[in-house]
């Protein structure tokens, strides 16, 4: 890959970029990997009115986020999207071996995320954005037609929200003017698992400083909330039904707060309560101040590690709705109504293994937010490494089964849901269905023993 040393001058720099045709230079030194210059960064040193004769590594950026030979390119593509960079060194046993821009991957995929969540630093109004929102999903279609796995597409679904998200938080601290203390704009539920489907609604909050007077500091966040929000439904992810959002005043606490309210979940647990509540277990930073965010949710898992009541009751609401399959391995579907002769596959089985998974995650204290990540960690502990593999198996097979349908849906200009017809299915995919839902109602039954409707 085009290299060249620290003590390079700025100058010399541009002038074997532009001789290599490159966009960017390598920084090696004895042979180790201490930064990269981009074009981008040279032309923000001669805007600033830098010498040209510094070296580049006055300019450099540090801290690389590399790659290997074996990263698989969504995964390159994702954490260049996420992290709003445009080059990922390849490096090997410690040798760098390459480089992969943003380029490159748009050559090899005719639609990007990585431009598409770009693109959004050009628009100004959420009518505006709707626009590039769409071609998200129409990327998510086009990747599931390519046989694109369930994680891939769920995270450029995912990665494309949370820059919607962060562009609109953006305009509305130029519309209002600075924050008057931090924040942290927080992902909730599917969104902030990055587990995002065609059909995912709205789940945010706001975690405030403890600096935060309502007084005074009041009505500037219930105007942001309320600009991300109502901008998040006009550029197309719809409100949460259960306005589990930063624009409702309730889901907008200081750090104090939102400990208080998950000490009393954990510690006095309530079935309805925390029907809703268990979603905030997934909270991901997204804007603002990561460290708020962060201190909330690294408390709340300590402090739910060690609380069998509220393991009891996270264990009754994984097991309550069993899945649709009957004694003799028939599937049960609805009779009657708009989805008569259909199953819902989130209900009935997406669902149920996020429970399970986030139950056992929090039993093992363990951060992790994703669900394969969370039976990943929970293997071997709370729950069997077979179960733990059996179960992640399963929720790759019904989330790439949801997802093709409503790629379908989308393509044939419907709304997307989580209604399957067994009789649409294959004979293969009706027998992979059923075998996944067995699997649930086995872990499922073996939870409700070690966690009896008394233990609640």
């Amino acid at each position: 890959p085009a290299h060249t040393s620290p003590s390079t001058t700025i100058r010399q720099a541009a002038v074997a970029m532009g001789e290599q045709k490159v966009s960017s230079l390598l920084i090696l030194e004895g042979g180790q990997l201490r930064g990269i210059v981009t074009d981008r960064d040279i032309r923000r040193s001669v805007a600033e009115g830098m010498s040209s004769e510094k070296p580049v590594s006055a300019i450099m950026a540090t801290n690389l986020r590399t790659a290997t030979s074996e990263t698989l390119v969504f995964d390159a593509m994702l954490q260049m999207a996420e992290l709003d960079i445009h080059h990922l060194p390849v490096v090997d046993e410690g040798e760098v071996t390459g480089i992969i821009t943003a380029a490159d991957i748009m050559r090899l995929l005719q639609y990007d995320p990585i431009y598409l969540t770009a693109d959004l630093s050009r628009r100004k109004t959420p009518e505006q954005m709707r626009e590039v929102y769409q071609s998200a999903h129409t990327v998510a279609v086009r990747f599931i037609e390519r046989g694109a796995g369930a994680e891939e597409v769920q995270g450029v679904l995912s990665v494309a929200a949370d820059a919607m998200a962060r562009r609109l938080l953006r305009l509305a601290e130029e519309q209002l003017g600075p924050p008057p203390v931090p924040y942290s704009f927080v992902a909730l539920g599917s969104q902030g698992r990055r587990e995002m489907g065609l059909a995912s609604d709205q789940d945010n909050a706001l975690v405030l400083s403890e600096d935060y007077r309502p007084e005074l500091h009041g009505e500037y966040f219930r105007q942001l909330g309320s600009s991300v929000c109502q901008g998040l439904a006009t550029a197309g992810q719809v409100l949460c039904p259960g306005e589990m959002m930063a624009m409702t005043d309730t889901w907008r606490m200081t750090v104090g707060q939102w400990r208080e309210i998950f000490h009393a979940w954990i510690t006095a647990p309530e079935p309805e309560a925390l029907l809703y509540a268990q979603a905030f277990f997934d909270m991901r930073w997204v804007h603002g101040e990561e460290e708020l965010a962060r201190s909330v949710h690294v408390q709340a898992v300590e402090s739910a590690a060690g609380s069998p009541r509220l393991h009891a009751h996270l264990a009754a609401l994984a097991t309550r709705r069993e899945p649709p399959v009957g004694f003799f391995r028939g599937l049960v579907v609805d009779r009657r109504g708009k989805y008569a002769n259909t199953l819902d596959i989130k209900k009935g089985g997406i669902a149920a293994v996020v429970q399970m998974a986030r139950l056992f995650a929090i039993v093992a204290g363990a951060e992790a937010l994703s669900t394969r990540g969370r039976l990943e960690v929970a293997a071997g502990g709370p729950v069997s490494a077979q179960s733990a593999q059996d179960l992640s198996a399963a929720f790759g097979f019904l989330n790439s089964l949801s997802l093709e349908r409503q790629a379908a849906q989308t393509q044939r200009g419907e709304s997307p849901d989580y209604h399957v017809d067994p009789s649409q299915l294959s004979k293969m995919e009706r027998e992979n269905l059923r075998d996944a839902f067995n699997i649930i109602k086995g872990v499922q039954s073996a939870l409700s023993m070690k966690y009896p409707v008394r233990s609640v």
